[in-house]
């Protein structure tokens, strides 16, 4: 029964493994779904972008100077008589705000969305136009974040150092630290040290009178644990499922070394006892100081390695150009779908608006009359705004006539909000920095309370 126990311990930590390769999350660099962004300094005539596409067989591709006005009115209609004439006042804001996505932030690159079906032409593309002495780049030149699973790496081998059972935390560090090489992110870099330093705690105390008792009512275990899984959640849902995977396969690692002592003791004549029960001896092997500044380093590493792949709004002005694209940090100079809805919602009931009532924003009724059975009789036409609306609208973006950036919008899904992005970094949303400042700011009040109590010994 104990070998059959073993034996499923160690099937569940190399499915832990297995998951986390099989599903492991790269991050690309790609600010677009299904659209890959060139960008060119905007002095560069366009027809050399267009006949080097020509030559390299791109046929489709969004553009400056292929935008029209992405509505689909009938030339004798009333709303586009209305829209016609009335263009400055329900147009201009939406339709300048939209061009804003053909150029960088600071206006010195031109930028053209090209489909992922054309990416194998894009880079001869690129070629054949610095062929021509002019410069030209990609939003995908992205490397792998190695720096993030390296510190992982250092830490562990930092925390080896200190550590009172070499074996036991060893063991327990390998998936935390394979966590972080299938997904380097941020916070999971984060969630990983801290749950490297639980994991340091418990091999410290590792199978001495009272482990159990010791551990739960520790306050710096939950501490570290509970930073550990809100810094996975803060990433993503499908994170926080891979660390809790990862605890439990690291948790059968140990069980099956655990099996293994018990077995050696058995046939031992005698067995070692630690002379020191868990509740006297120290957590992190009385170096506390030295492990909440070894964390506080690494963390700000990742805040430094942020900061220098960040937006405009986090100083990425040490990095790279910053192209529009989706972010959790939103710029008023790129409207979304949103506001293209609203903007079709007032041409399209521009014409119906009385002057003489007042015009609700998500509904206007137009009174027409009709001649029925020799009466004439009032009809109220009513147009809401609603998800009825907005889905339709959405869905005629597909029937414009022209390749428009709203078919690029829509491509990255209805709610999604748009800023200026690093071209090689990828997104991080506000809750995860949030967290990290938080781990950060609870790093540095463990160390400085171990200072003033002078110990050290937890």
């Amino acid at each position: 029964m104990s070998l059959l126990k073993k034996f499923i311990c160690l099937i569940i930590s190399f499915c832990t493994g297995l998951l986390l390769f099989n599903y492991r999350t790269i991050p690309s660099g790609r600010l677009w779904e299904n659209y890959t962004v060139l960008y060119i300094p905007a002095q560069v005539d366009d027809s050399i972008i267009t006949s080097a596409f020509n030559e390299c067989g791109i046929e489709e591709f969004v553009s400056y100077e292929n935008q029209r006005i992405p509505v689909l009115l009938k030339n004798d209609s009333v709303e586009k008589s209305m829209f016609t004439l009335n263009s400055y006042d329900n147009g201009y804001k939406y339709l300048n705000g939209r061009l804003n996505y053909f150029f960088d932030s600071s206006k010195q690159y031109r930028l053209y969305y090209i489909p992922n079906q054309y990416r194998e032409n894009l880079n001869d593309c690129v070629k054949l136009i610095e062929e021509g002495d002019n410069v030209a780049g990609i939003d995908s030149n992205f490397s792998y974040p190695w720096v993030l699973p390296l510190l992982s790496i250092i830490l562990a081998v930092l925390l080896l150092v200190f550590v009172k059972n070499i074996i036991i935390f060893a063991l327990s560090a390998i998936l935390p630290v394979f966590y972080v090489f299938c997904n380097p992110f941020y916070s999971c870099a984060a969630s990983a040290f801290m749950l490297l330093v639980v994991f340091f705690m418990m091999a410290n105390i590792w199978q001495r009178e009272g482990f159990v008792k010791r551990i739960l009512t520790s306050h710096s275990f939950y501490i570290f644990a509970g930073c550990s899984i809100l810094l996975a959640v803060t990433n993503a849902f499908i994170s926080f499922v891979f660390l809790l995977a990862v605890i439990l396969g690291s948790l059968c690692l140990l069980y099956i070394c655990k099996s293994f002592n018990d077995d050696i003791d058995k046939k031992s004549t005698y067995k070692y006892v630690f002379i020191r029960n868990a509740r006297l001896t120290s957590l992190f092997a009385g170096k506390l100081k030295t492990i909440c500044i070894v964390c506080v380093v690494m963390v700000a590493c990742i805040f430094v390695y942020f900061i220098l792949n960040s937006s405009d709004s986090f100083s990425g002005h040490f990095a790279r150009v910053l192209l529009p694209g989706e972010s959790s940090i939103s710029s008023k100079e790129l409207p979304n779908l949103e506001d293209y809805c609203k903007w079709d919602w007032d041409v399209t009931t521009y014409p119906y608006k009385s002057t003489n009532v007042k015009n609700y924003d998500d509904e206007v009724v137009y009174p027409h009359f009709v001649k029925e059975d020799g009466k004439i009789k009032q009809v109220d036409q009513v147009f809401k705004y609603d998800d009825a609306f907005v889905n339709e609208t959405i869905s005629s973006i597909d029937n414009l006539d022209f390749y428009s950036i709203e078919q690029v919008l829509k491509s990255q899904g209805r709610n999604s909000v748009y800023g200026y992005t690093a071209s090689s970094s990828y997104n991080v949303s506000i809750l995860s920095i949030i967290m990290m400042i938080l781990t950060l700011g609870m790093l540095l009040f463990i160390y400085i309370s171990a200072i003033i109590k002078k110990g050290g010994r937890e």
